[in-house]
């Protein structure tokens, strides 16, 4: 089995995903059974866009081919949890009833 990378060394590998604590497990399990309380739903969100997505980190990954395909694939993920953070700050107000 692979080595897991560092965390310094996994902030230029967006492709590994962050470490699951047993909190994220039980969150996770929690919200899609539809049972995730209310401290349950606000740490899995700030989990998904902190740390899974990495939302508020620069996707740039410097260097040649390699890295730009780090990059991209980190701006994937960011632009996943941005996506996230819109839709939390989105006027409900705004939206048809009908959809």
């Amino acid at each position: 089995m692979a080595k897991r990378p560092s965390p310094a060394e996994a902030l230029f590998l967006p492709h590994v995903p962050p470490k699951v604590t047993r909190s994220v497990a039980v969150a996770v399990k929690a919200l899609a059974a539809g049972t995730a309380d209310k401290q349950q739903q606000e740490f899995l969100f700030n989990w998904l866009v902190r740390d899974l997505t990495r939302a508020y980190d620069l996707s740039y990954r410097p260097g040649e081919l390699e890295q730009q395909r780090a990059t991209d694939f980190a701006e994937g993920k960011r632009w996943v949890g941005l996506q996230l953070v819109h839709l939390f700050n989105y006027p409900i107000s705004l939206l048809d009833k009908d959809s």
